[in-house]
């Protein structure tokens, strides 16, 4: 029994040590791990503020009869117009995010809809005087027009 003790005690006082000297060294590399985590995450917060920013700016609308920025995507009023969606101008007016509410002044009536689970899809078709029979639509996602697919004006 006691040569066991002894052994072990030759052993821990051997052994100990070496692995006492690589603390120092785990702990520097450990630091650095930390340091870089550390920045890493700071450029992750810059980097997502900016991207909301960006949204954010993304989601405001213009009010199409003063030109002003709206910082509110519910305040645009658009009287319909008399050509509605058959006038190419009217879908340069478009802006991602606008509601139905707000693409239905400016284009008028959708001659059709259809719908997805993906969302709404708002067609606008039929007779342009100069261009024959033409076909677009409007896509909404969650209310909100996510894109569009102008229809084809001749001499436009």
């Amino acid at each position: 029994m006691k040569k066991t003790i002894l052994c072990f005690s030759i052993l821990s006082i051997l052994i100990v040590p070496a692995f006492a000297e690589d603390y120092p060294n785990e702990i520097q590399a450990l630091k650095i791990k930390i340091n870089e985590l550390t920045k890493r995450v700071s450029e992750q917060e810059a980097r997502i503020e900016r991207l909301e920013r960006i949204l954010s700016d993304s989601k405001k609308v213009y009010d199409f009869n003063t030109g002003n920025k709206k910082g509110s995507r519910t305040k645009i009023v658009q009287e319909e117009t008399a050509t509605g969606w058959k006038e190419p101008a009217n879908w340069d007016k478009l802006i991602v995010y606008m509601t139905q509410q707000q693409v239905i002044p400016i284009l008028g009536a959708p001659t059709s809809k259809e719908g997805s689970s993906f969302g709404v899809k708002y067609i606008y078709e039929g007779e342009v005087s100069g261009s024959g029979y033409v076909k677009g639509w409007v896509y909404f996602m969650d209310n909100q027009a996510t894109g569009w697919t102008k229809p084809v004006f001749l001499g436009h």
